[in-house]
Formats: C-alpha cells, structure tokens, sequence
C-alpha cells in the first residue's frame, strides 16, 4: 500500500516536471509511414510474362530508332494505364508532386524516362547540328566541304524534320486540348518549320557539281532568316538542357 502511493506521487511529480520543460517545445510532428503500393508502376503482369522473341526485339527497337512511335494506348483507353500514370493524368494540381511517395517514384522510374527524353534530344542535336554545317557552307563558299557528305546532311537534315514534326503531330492527335493549352508547343513547331524553310531556300542553289559554289550573292532577307532559325534553335537546345539538369 506504501509502495504504491509512492509510485504514484511519483508518477505524478514526473507528469508535472515533463510537462514544465516541455511546455515550450513544439509537438513532434505525425510520424511518416511506408504504404506498399503494389504494382503501382507496373502494366499488366500478364503482357509482362508473355516476353517477345528475339526478331520481335529487334524490329521494335529498329521501328523505335527510325520511325516515330504512336502511342501504345490510345486516349479512350486510359483506364488501362498504370495506376500511377491516372494519378497523374486526372490530378488537377501540382499538389501530388510535394508527397515523398510520388517523389521516391518519380526518381525510381525516371532513369527510363530519362533515356527516352535523352533519344529525342539527341536526335534534335544533329538537326541543329546539320542545319548550322548546311548553313555554314551556303553562307561561305570558300570552305570546301564534300559534295556527296553535303548531300547527307541534306538529307538526313529533312528526314529528322519530318521525324520531329511527325512527333509533334502524334501528340496534337492524342489530346488536342491538352496540345494547344501549352504554348511551349507552338514553339517546338515553329523550331521545325521555319528552319525547314530557310534549308528548302538554300537547296534550290545545290548542285552535284560543286554544292553551293555556283552562289554568288545571297539574299540578305534569307541570311537574316538564317540568324533567326539559328537563334530559335538555341533557344530551344537551352531550355532543354536546363529542364533536363534541374530534373536531375
């Protein structure tokens, strides 16, 4: 009967002594806990299972490189996207990107997507890259480049135009609306377009001979086109690379 009083005058002296110290310090904060969300990023285990063969493999990934690619579910069928993926597309605000768990999944799956973007820059690069080289040779005759090599750039120049704009048309076609509420998109189409009407200018001066050597004067509304082309196309390769490094 003693001890047990003195526990709990004990008890209480303790209680009131917490409670003085304590009386200032804010309350710890709710503690975070793990939810496992299975499959959450993943398709359908089944497709999963069902591996293509080899030859498939390498006709997927020879379409991938050189032809564009549609989109793999079309928009009437969102219900068969991952459930990450709905999450996303039906979130009305940019609230669910501050959750720890939407971050941790973003930086888990983000090294595929990464190498999707990175392809697409890539291919971007060099039509920057053979549009400066086409350019430059038109703009200076005195630099000898290659006939047959000016050629190539020629042509590889237009197909990646055509492989860009044929991209940026797959996804007007999926969602219109989504498109055209981002203007950064009219930009990416204007970066395709008038470069291609400045190049299509240029060629009418190419010959198999001699290139562009047969050019005496240029046109001063065409170099300035060319100054403007090139500029748009630097803007573009910047804010790429700054979206990419501020992602990683």
């Amino acid at each position: 009967m003693i001890w047990e009083t003195y526990k709990s005058i004990t008890n209480t002296i303790y209680e009131k002594l917490e409670d003085l110290v304590n009386k200032d310090v804010e309350k710890p904060p709710l503690a975070l806990r793990v939810v496992p969300l299975p499959e959450f990023t993943i398709n359908n285990r089944a497709s999963q299972q069902n591996k293509p063969g080899r030859g498939y493999f390498i006709l997927n990934l020879f379409l991938s490189l050189f032809i564009p690619r549609w989109y793999s579910i079309s928009w009437k069928e969102k219900n068969k996207l991952i459930p990450f993926a709905r999450v996303v597309y039906y979130e009305n605000n940019d609230d669910i990107y501050d959750n720890p768990a939407t971050e941790a999944i973003i930086d888990f799956r983000w090294k595929r997507a990464r190498t999707f973007f990175f392809s697409l820059f890539l291919r971007f690069l060099i039509y920057v890259f053979c549009f400066g080289l086409i350019s430059w040779a038109y703009l200076d005759n005195s630099i000898i480049i290659n006939v047959n090599f000016l050629f190539t750039l020629i042509v590889i120049y237009y197909y990646l135009a055509t492989y860009l704009l044929i991209t940026e048309i797959i996804q007007f076609m999926y969602e219109w609306k989504r498109y055209i509420s981002d203007i950064y998109n009219f930009f990416d189409i204007f970066t395709i377009i008038f470069p291609v009407i400045v190049i299509s200018n240029m060629v009418r001066d190419f010959r198999f001979e001699n290139g562009f050597g047969s050019v005496e004067t240029i046109d001063s509304e065409l170099k300035v086109m060319i100054s403007f082309s090139a500029f748009f196309l630097w803007i573009e390769v910047v804010s790429f690379l700054y979206s990419n490094l501020r992602l990683n």
